[in-house]
């Protein structure tokens, strides 16, 4: 599990957007089509619909690398947030400040007033991978390359600025 999180993030995350800055840095096209196809195609297939879904999971899984590494990294140091369950605090924290007695009128204002917490990680991942996919695309021509690039940026500011609800 831990050389898997580590493969996946130093490649999906790491090499992938750094060669559309240094196209001569070659990757070879196995792994990166043959590899991601395969594991898209053996989730796609047992899940239902999953065609339609199948290039949003690619992008999701590619963000949720850096969260699970961070995980991993911060259980295996026993770090201060290695016992932080994110979606248990934020829903937590939203439940648990209205009272019992008044239930029905203050859980729409506590709902309304909750404030979103923004990831830095992942917001300066979001920002790599723009600075990438515009390099590649104004200096190397690479636009297929970048438009990937582009759009796993895209993925990575959803989970900076919270607006992916597990």
């Amino acid at each position: 599990m831990f050389a898997a999180h580590i493969v996946s993030f130093f490649l999906y995350c790491l090499l992938v957007p750094l060669c559309a800055i240094s196209p001569e840095i070659p990757i070879p096209f196995w792994a990166l089509v043959y590899a991601p196809v395969l594991v898209t195609m053996s989730t796609v297939v047992f899940t239902k619909d999953g065609w339609k879904t199948s290039v949003a999971f690619v992008l999701f899984e590619n963000a949720m690398c850096v969260v699970k590494l961070s995980a991993l990294i911060s259980g295996l140091f026993e770090l201060s947030d290695a016992h932080e369950w994110v979606v248990t605090k934020k829903l937590g924290n939203m439940f648990s400040s209205s009272s019992s007695s008044s239930n029905a009128s203050t859980s729409s204002t506590t709902t309304s007033k909750v404030c979103r917490k923004i990831y830095f990680k992942e917001l300066s991942m979001g920002l790599f991978f723009l600075f990438c996919g515009v390099y590649g695309i104004l200096q190397h021509q690479l636009v297929h390359y970048s438009l990937f690039l582009i759009a796993q940026s895209l993925v990575f500011f959803a989970f900076g600025l919270n607006r992916v609800a597990f």
